[in-house]
């Protein structure tokens, strides 16, 4: 028997494609509606048209929140960077008591429901008396991006090269300059990953947001959501292409401009 008919391949390599139709179907039909002519949610649709694109132009609501995301999606990011790699640093590059259990800390946001998270959230900021206000949500926000980025730097971190700082150090290098030229060098494609990874978790956040927001400071996937319930027609569906449109392209310059080498290093160091 010929190796690429093998039955047992056959099967698997159609059990893969049905799992990628899967997974891609979703997106298949948001694309199709928001060409829809219909008002309404119907397959196939009876005409296409742009209609609801110009509709969507016309929501001064989901344009704002789409403001308060981009802004406490942008802030959580440059944060979980910065306390993220601050945090590896201290785990990878030094030894001290309870550094396992302060590392359990910091991802313990990840394996937490994330209604729990938000209801907590909540009674934080009502304590504080800093409900409906962007900074809750910000705070909010790096709590959930910030484990991202510890694990994603940790692993660059470990798979750094040491030897390269030493020596910068025995020539006379200070800490701050060594680890500004010669280890931030090495893990900026940690930092890529892990920035796209936190500002994607913090976009997308709808769970823990839906606790915190108020009509003024709403953010896009929640104020998404409250269209869904008032509304019925594809003006969701379009803003969804937009977005899908928009992470396409971003996925793409990702690829371009990510060393191949570098992120399969600290995938690698990562699985250990």
């Amino acid at each position: 028997m010929r190796p690429g008919r093998d039955p047992v391949r056959l099967a698997l390599l159609a059990f893969l494609w049905l799992v990628v139709a899967f997974m891609l179907a979703p997106i298949v039909f948001t694309l199709v509606f928001a060409f829809s002519d219909a008002s309404y949610l119907i397959f196939p649709p009876p005409g296409y048209s742009l209609r609801w694109f110009a509709k969507l132009f016309e929501q001064r609501a989901l344009f704002a929140a789409a403001i308060n995301s981009l802004v406490v999606a942008t802030a959580a990011t440059l944060a979980s960077l910065v306390v993220g790699t601050a945090a590896a640093l201290g785990l990878v590059r030094y030894r001290f008591f309870g550094r396992e259990l302060l590392r359990t800390l910091f991802l313990a946001p990840l394996i937490v429901p994330r209604i729990a998270f938000g209801v907590a959230m909540l009674i934080y900021a009502v304590v504080l008396r800093r409900f409906g206000g962007l900074d809750s949500l910000f705070l909010a926000h790096l709590m959930v991006t910030l484990p991202f980025a510890i694990s994603i730097l940790t692993a660059a971190l470990v798979s750094a090269d040491r030897s390269l700082e030493e020596a910068a150090a025995d020539l006379g290098a200070p800490p701050l300059v060594t680890f500004w030229k010669v280890t931030l060098p090495q893990i900026r494609t940690g930092l890529a990953v892990s920035g796209f990874f936190a500002f994607i978790v913090s976009w997308d956040q709808v769970e823990t947001s839906l606790f915190l927001v108020k009509t003024d400071n709403m953010t896009l996937p929640v104020a998404m959501f409250y269209y869904l319930q008032r509304q019925q027609d594809p003006v969701i569906a379009a803003l969804s292409a937009l977005l899908i449109g928009v992470a396409a392209v971003g996925a793409v310059i990702a690829v371009l401009t990510v060393n191949p080498r570098d992120l399969q290093r600290v995938l690698s160091a990562g699985g250990r």
